[in-house]
């Protein structure tokens, strides 16, 4: 159909009869994303398909407004699928999807386990995390293998950062010569204390419906671009094995206890992007990231410690003995867009995102420049599915 292979006669149409056929016959360039003028054409077909007689005359008037859309432009298949289901269209979303987490057997086991919130383990008061949401780990088999990814992803020298910041100062908020004069240190290890689970189910959707579009995807060349695989360190299968063919990995995000159980509820918010701990000049406030506006990942635990947070009681920073809180995200890259150099142009790289091949940015510092780490960036928050939330204490003893 969508190559013109096929002909209509007067008054005949394609026909549909998965949501997935529906959005990728008018997503012509297979970018992923719907532009608005493409919406419109599907939103046309939606109506026809509507099984709410009293809504359809509703729709083309109001669906762009009431999608929800990926940096206010572009809307995702998950979010298509989210909105058809309140439209009621007919439509399965695919035949072969899957969307519930764990497959069932893990959830229902991890289910059972005492519900004690992250908030009662550090004192603070509970965020509204639905018990079966997140959920604390007792396995000692998959404790085991997440200290094992702090241990493997530690990178034990040439690991200060900027982003790290300064003694005196904080990150950010001084020169880098004064900076580097007065290094905040870097832990030598990690070790963790308490681990959940994320049982978000609307998260989780979001999720697998991306990760299928995705895969589906990587599966054939895309405006002239292959898929390759990209590598990571922190990619370990745990309980079940990553969907390697797309690029799925698992990687870390450091951030604040507080803002942990949020990302678990809500997921990222992009708006928040560049109010981090992130180098900015020595002036302070908002700035733009290295590659925009986007979510950041690291492969090494090291990287993703520089952006967390201490935990703070009654007003006192805890000491190096206190308990720290990072992400585990799985996060899935599709086709990634390998920037080796600081000549680094963020419209053109969401560009190429939201309308060209690219699915994510692998912001590789180490091959070329020398520095030391890697960085992963998704500016679509429904290719991330934050997993575990852990605990973890810093060590500075010498070994």
């Amino acid at each position: 159909y969508r190559s013109h292979l096929v002909r209509f006669t007067r008054g005949q149409q394609p026909e549909f009869s998965t949501l997935w056929q529906l959005f990728m016959f008018f997503n012509a360039d297979c970018t992923g994303y719907l532009t608005k003028s493409e919406f419109r054409q599907v939103v046309r077909i939606c109506q026809k398909l509507s099984q709410d007689e009293g809504q359809t005359g509703r729709l083309l008037s109001s669906a762009w407004h009431d999608v929800k859309k990926v940096d206010d432009s572009f809307v995702s298949f998950s979010h298509f699928c989210e909105w058809a289901e309140g439209a009621g269209i007919a439509l399965a979303q695919d035949a072969n999807n899957s969307t519930s987490c764990d497959g069932g057997s893990t959830r229902s086991r991890i289910l059972e386990e005492p519900t004690r919130t992250v908030g009662n383990i550090l004192g603070t008061p509970a965020l509204s995390v639905d018990a079966d949401e997140l959920v604390p780990i007792s396995d000692a088999d998959l404790l085991g293998k997440l200290q094992s990814m702090l241990e493997t992803t530690h990178k034990p020298d040439d690991n200060w950062t900027r982003d790290r910041g300064c003694i005196l100062h904080g990150a950010g908020r001084c020169r880098f010569s004064c900076a580097i004069k007065n290094r905040v240190p870097v832990p030598n290890a990690y070790t963790l204390v308490k681990a959940f689970r994320n049982h978000n189910p609307n998260l989780w959707r979001r999720y697998s419906i991306t990760r299928q579009r995705l895969a589906e995807d990587c599966s054939h060349e895309v405006q002239g671009v292959v898929w390759n695989p990209v590598e990571l360190r922190s990619a370990f299968d745990l309980e079940e094995p990553l969907d390697r063919s797309c690029n799925e990995w698992r990687v870390f995000h450091g951030t604040s206890a507080a803002n942990a159980q949020r990302i678990c509820t809500s997921n990222f918010k992009q708006s928040l992007a560049g109010t981090g701990a992130i180098w900015t000049g020595g002036e302070g406030g908002k700035k733009t990231p290295l590659y925009g506006f986007g979510v950041y990942f690291a492969e090494n635990v090291t990287k993703a410690d520089e952006y967390v947070k201490a935990h703070v009681t009654d007003g006192v920073v805890e000491d190096d003995d206190g308990l720290c809180a990072m992400l585990v995200c799985r996060v899935v890259g599709g086709r990634v867009n390998i920037v080796t150099t600081n000549e680094i142009d963020i419209d053109r790289l969401r560009k190429e995102n939201f309308e060209g091949p690219y699915d994510s940015v692998l912001g590789d510092r180490v091959s070329v420049l020398r520095k030391p780490f890697r960085e992963i960036v998704c500016y679509d928050t429904d290719q991330i599915f934050p997993e575990f939330l852990l605990l973890y204490r810093r060590s500075y003893e010498e070994s």
